[in-house]
């Protein structure tokens, strides 16, 4: 479970750090329109990799957890007899 959510990390927040640098050393260094455009373009595709980055962890959790799985379940029916329970 460890590894997935370590190699899911690294994958999704790799982009992020190297655009970072990318942007520090203003690797695109002219006023080119095109260039400036596809910069921005692999800005955005890299932000949503660093969101999908945050919101995948759950679901992988859920994946590869037998534990997590289990007592999320519980929960779950904890909260719906809770709300069947308090209905007027």
């Amino acid at each position: 479970m460890l590894t997935v959510n370590c190699v899911a990390f690294t994958l999704l927040l790799l982009p992020y750090y190297v655009m970072i640098h990318v942007r520090a050393f203003d690797v695109f260094q002219s006023d080119d329109p095109y260039n400036l455009g596809v910069l921005e373009l692999l800005n955005s595709l890299v932000l949503y990799l660093k969101m999908t980055n945050h919101s995948i962890n759950f679901v992988l959790y859920c994946l590869s957890g037998r534990v997590f799985r289990k007592e999320l379940v519980l929960m779950a029916h904890k909260a719906l007899l809770c709300h069947l329970q308090n209905k007027p």
